[in-house]
């Protein structure tokens, strides 16, 4: 790993655990300040709005915590497990977990399981089901196959050229970063990535 990609996850990892607790704590301090408002003061509808983008943000930081780390142990399973949980719980999302958990190996696999399964929540703009995968090859080589179905799927522009196919890193931009950098740490377990969505309502991410 290169000392500017070690640089760049440590400087991520930094900038995460500092907004954790204020965010924790904004979070804390508008659900007991809601708590006994008059709706004449703060409607119910932008209560939930509050409420809903400090959980989302909450959720989103727990992820990229979680992405960014670079430790061999980090994260663990449970962690990324807990966070694809509750981000499908908030968009209405039913995750299966195909998955014998004592096959798991924390850390670098962990980080591209909770990366494909974040993008492709991410892809059920109505909600849907996920179904998580893992296909054992041999020791310490394991293919994950993630399937997400709805009436509307739909990967963000550049997503699936991104994983599907080496590029570099010039020609990236803020909107396809996430994909790029899920696709360097599948290179990292020596995976390709292949990534498809069929008629609008399924979407296929398969490693290999």
């Amino acid at each position: 790993m290169s000392e500017s990609f070690v640089l760049m996850n440590l400087m991520a990892a930094k900038l995460c655990h500092d907004l954790a607790t204020p965010l924790g704590a904004l979070g804390l301090g508008l659900e007991m300040a809601l708590e006994n408002v008059d709706e004449k003061i703060i409607d119910k509808d932008t209560q939930e709005l509050l409420l809903n983008s400090s959980n989302t943000a909450k959720l989103r930081l727990k992820v990229y915590r979680a992405l960014l780390s670079i430790g061999p142990e980090s994260p663990t399973f449970s962690e990324i497990q807990e966070a694809l949980n509750l981000i499908c719980q908030e968009q209405k999302i039913r995750l299966n977990w195909h998955i014998n958990s004592s096959l798991i190996p924390n850390g670098l696999f962990c980080r591209v399981l909770l990366g494909l399964g974040f993008i492709a929540s991410e892809s059920l703009i109505r909600g849907g089901i996920i179904s998580l995968k893992l296909q054992p090859v041999d020791e310490d080589n394991i293919n994950i196959a993630i399937t997400a179905e709805g009436s509307m799927v739909q990967l963000r522009p550049g997503y699936a050229e991104t994983l599907n196919h080496d590029q570099s890193l010039l020609h990236q931009t803020s909107r396809t970063i996430l994909p790029y950098y899920i696709r360097l740490l599948a290179n990292q377990y020596h995976k390709n990535i292949t990534c498809n969505v069929n008629d609008g309502n399924k979407l296929e991410i398969i490693t290999a």
